[in-house]
């Protein structure tokens, strides 16, 4: 009785979805519309409902993938498949808790569609080969060096801009091996304040490259490039082999060439520089111990370690973290406003557009982001008056100046409430890199520098800090150190055999965050019964039961899943199943998974508090020299999870979309983006290629 009761919801439901879409099928595809209703009918026990809606979860995605042979499609697809769901939570016709369709697909395909290869014919990528084939046939040493600046310029998987292949000092170069390299780059991006700049490391690759520098380095020539007019020579190289290609056109060869070799997984991991968390000097150092890395650089990154660890509380970055559907493509007069012909017209829609902005910062669905944007949006509005002699900008300067601002600012920054040096320093590389006019360049900094100049003095509402650096995760071979380093914590308090559970309990809390990338309230919202082994096989439910008990909250619809991964580890596993069997002997009547210990080492009937995952944090960071703290397991997880996707013989791109399912997240780029770190993918890579 009760399954024909759901099915008759599910029923009601579908047929609710299908009335809707009808309303506005202006803007919903009748294809689309009829695919999602027929998918929906066939996957009932996929369905759930909710207050008479439809909840997508992200089970269900991968079906939509498959059925419209995504994988095989552009992105420009993927982005019409995406901007329907989003109009489908926009016109409330899906439940709030629904998954997000996962954003670029390009991250999971199996054959991701590089434009440029369809540009006519291959023969540019034959060319591609051919050019870097024709650099160092020369015994002449000034030659060389050429054929090295032509090689960062043109042929390496991240070009170097011409400024920075001046600025190269090889007292910077970090030396991993005879065929790769990486080159460190300050850049204070627009501000010039800052004591201690952020950097960048770039991986630079080739034995004839490498063993220039390397020549260089031990000569002590310390700016090999700086004192040498390379454009007559360059612009010969490229002139011979591409033509009248663009720099970017030339990149997009590099990346067609790394792909006839790689799975597409590893061809967008090893080219794109916005996928993954950027490689740190401190990780490099603990990957490779023996490479030598010069003193100066070594002390500057202490110092950014001891300032980030001083500057920021220990947080879970996600937490606050917003996976922003924020465009103003959908507000309806202020695209009206920008298809205005005549001044006339601007006017007229001027006030309507102006409310029309202001008005989202109230509303339900605002996010920090597109408030930003709106406000800064609304308040170039307002310098445009319908008397020109007051006016300060033009009608076609403002049109001008919001095309490259969503260029270059809006569609770059995850989170411009929360932006990152990282973000801002990929967006003046992509202006050099593709050899922007000085005076486009020069605008738009002017811009972007007057956008957050906006919210600093009139709002103060973007806390951001230029000079961040990236938290660190664990290395595989640093969880036993720390497993050791909770023995040592507990020895030299004078606590023995008394801390038995306690010291348990820590060590299963890191394992399972290691194992399992759960956010920390969620491991310390977990239930027993939200935990089941199967022979090596951990399975750990994360569901709001334990939450509520604690007066807390899943972080979104699609925090609430089964994890469920093999610990390879027999060690590991057997601490985890010792715990098990200790907690289960516990008498009191709490469910909770992990119990406190009071000053007496008596286990009491309370959860576990939560300055817990602070003390564990102060272990990880001793153990590992970096910036690190207990959130960094969850980075852990992903990193490695991420290797064993690549490892496997077959890369099948739907992992990618389970293991963003195991995190937590709406789609595969904000586990790549946020957790996943490329010095361990490159380091991983380099060891498999041996």
């Amino acid at each position: 009785m009760e399954l024909i009761k759901n099915t008759t919801k599910i029923e009601n439901a579908i047929q609710i979805l299908k009335e809707n879409m009808k309303k506005k099928s202006r803007v919903l595809p009748s294809a689309l519309r009829g695919s999602l209703i027929s998918l929906l009918k066939k996957n009932g026990d996929l369905v759930t409902v909710k207050g008479k809606k439809i909840i997508l979860t992200t089970q269900f995605y991968p079906i939509w993938v498959k059925e419209h042979k995504l994988n095989n499609e552009t992105e420009m697809v993927d982005s019409k498949h995406y901007k329907f769901f989003q109009k489908l939570r926009k016109y409330g016709y899906i439940h709030t808790s629904s998954s997000y369709f996962p954003k670029k697909l390009a991250l999971i395909s199996l054959n991701p569609t590089l434009p440029s290869v369809f540009k006519g014919n291959m023969k540019h990528i034959n060319n591609h080969s051919k050019g870097r084939k024709s650099l160092y046939q020369s015994s002449d040493s000034s030659q060389n060096i050429i054929d090295a600046y032509i090689d960062l310029r043109l042929y390496q998987t991240f070009m170097l801009t011409d400024k920075e292949i001046e600025a190269i000092e090889t007292s910077n170069i970090i030396l991993i091996n005879k065929h790769s390299a990486y080159v460190y780059i300050e850049d204070k991006g627009l501000f010039d304040n800052i004591d201690i700049p952020p950097y960048r490391l770039l991986p630079i690759s080739g034995e004839n490259l490498i063993e220039i520098l390397n020549h260089h380095k031990y000569c002590e020539v310390p700016n090999p490039f700086s004192n040498i007019d390379m454009k007559d020579e360059m612009d010969n190289h490229k002139n011979i082999y591409y033509k009248n290609m663009s720099f970017q056109d030339i990149r997009m060869s590099a990346k067609n060439n790394i792909l006839m070799s790689l799975s597409p997984l590893e061809t967008i991991l090893k080219t794109s520089r916005k996928v993954m968390s950027s490689a740190t000097i401190a990780e490099l150092h603990s990957l490779f111990p023996s490479i030598d890395i010069a003193e100066h650089l070594m002390s500057l990154e202490k110092k950014r370690i001891a300032n980030a660890l001083n500057r920021t509380k220990d947080i879970d970055n996600e937490e606050n973290f917003i996976d922003s559907s924020f465009s103003l493509d959908e507000f309806n007069y202020f695209n009206e406003l920008l298809k205005t012909k005549n001044d006339s017209n601007f006017m007229k829609k001027l006030e309507p557009t102006k409310r029309e902005l202001l008005q989202y910062k109230n509303s339900k669905t605002a996010e920090m982001h597109g408030v930003l944007i709106s406000k800064y949006i609304a308040y170039l509005l307002e310098t445009i008056k319908d008397d020109k002699k007051i006016r300060k900008i033009e009608i076609e300067t403002f049109k001008n100046y919001y095309s490259l601002l969503k260029k270059h600012l809006f569609k770059n920054i995850e989170d411009l409430s929360r932006v990152q040096t990282h973000e801002i320093n990929e967006i003046l590389q992509n202006l050099a890199v593709n050899r922007y006019a000085d005076a486009s360049i020069s605008k738009v900094k002017s811009l972007i520098f007057d956008f957050f100049r906006f919210h600093g003095e009139k709002h103060n509402t973007i806390p951001m800090d230029l000079a961040s650096y990236p938290k660190s995760l664990v290395l595989e071979h640093e969880i036993n150190l720390i497993l050791t380093d909770i023995d040592n914590m507990y020895d030299k308090r004078g606590q023995g055999a008394a801390t038995g559970y306690q010291r348990l309990r820590d060590k299963v809390i890191v394992l399972i965050a290691r194992y399992t990338g759960l956010r920390k309230s969620e491991l310390r919202s977990r239930l027993m019964k939200d935990i089941y082994i199967y022979e090596n096989e951990l399975c750990i439910d994360v569901n709001i039961e334990g939450l509520r008990k604690l007066d807390l909250r899943l972080k979104t619809g699609s925090a609430k899943r089964r994890v469920c991964t093999k610990i390879t580890n027999n060690d590991h596993l057997e601490i985890i199943i010792k715990y098990m069997e200790v907690r289960k002997k516990v008498r009191n009547k709490n469910p909770f998974l992990f119990l406190h210990i009071n000053a007496h080492n008596k286990i009491k009937s309370k959860v576990v508090k939560e300055d817990i995952f602070n003390q564990i944090g102060k272990v990880i960071q001793r153990v590992t020299g970096r910036y690190t703290s207990f959130h960094s397991l969850r980075h852990t997880f992903a990193t490695y999870a991420v290797r064993d996707i690549l490892l496997c013989k077959e890369v099948n791109p739907y992992k990618m979309i389970d293991l963003a399912v195991k995190m937590g997240h709406t789609s595969p780029e904000i586990t790549l983006k946020k957790y996943v770190h490329r010095s361990v993918i490159e380091y991983i890579m380099f060891e498999a290629n041996k």
